[in-house]
C-alpha cells in the first residue's frame, strides 16, 4: 500500500496553482510504503510537488521525476518505471523500496493527498 501523507501548519484559503504561491505552503509530508515510513520532511512543498504529479498523470511519460526549486537533490521523488511496475526513488529516502507499483496506485495515492488538503481546509 502507498500513501502520501502531509500535516498542515497553517490554514489554507485556496489551492495554489502556479509560482511563487507553490512553494509558499510548506507542510510536514510523508510517504509511507506498506505502513513503513519511506520518506519524511517537515518544510516540504506540496502543492509543487502535486502540481507536478497531476501533469505526470495526464501524460504518456512512462517515469516521473518530482524536481524541487527548495533543494539541489533533484530529483527529489522519482516514479522509476520498469517491466513490473513502479519503484519510488529519493535520495532522502529511509530505506530502499522494492515494492513495484501500478501507475493507478500512485495516482490513487496522488489523489487522496491531494483530496485530504481540499477536505482538510474547506469542509
Amino acid at each position: 500500500m502507498l500513501e502520501f501523507k502531509c500535516v498542515f501548519a497553517s490554514e489554507i484559503k485556496r489551492i495554489p496553482k502556479k509560482y511563487p504561491e507553490l512553494v509558499w505552503y510548506e507542510m510536514d509530508f510523508r510517504i509511507v510504503i506498506n505502513g513503513k515510513l519511506f520518506f519524511s520532511e517537515p518544510n516540504f512543498p506540496v502543492f509543487e510537488f502535486l502540481l507536478s504529479a497531476k501533469k505526470w498523470e495526464s501524460m504518456n511519460s512512462v517515469s516521473f521525476e518530482y524536481n524541487s526549486i527548495e533543494t539541489e537533490d533533484n530529483p527529489l521523488i522519482s516514479f522509476i518505471h520498469n517491466r513490473e511496475g513502479y519503484v519510488l526513488h529519493s535520495p532522502w529516502q529511509l530505506f530502499q523500496c522494492d515494492v513495484f507499483f501500478t501507475k493507478e496506485q500512485i495516482i490513487s495515492a496522488i489523489n487522496s493527498l491531494e483530496n485530504s488538503i481540499v477536505v482538510s481546509n474547506y469542509f
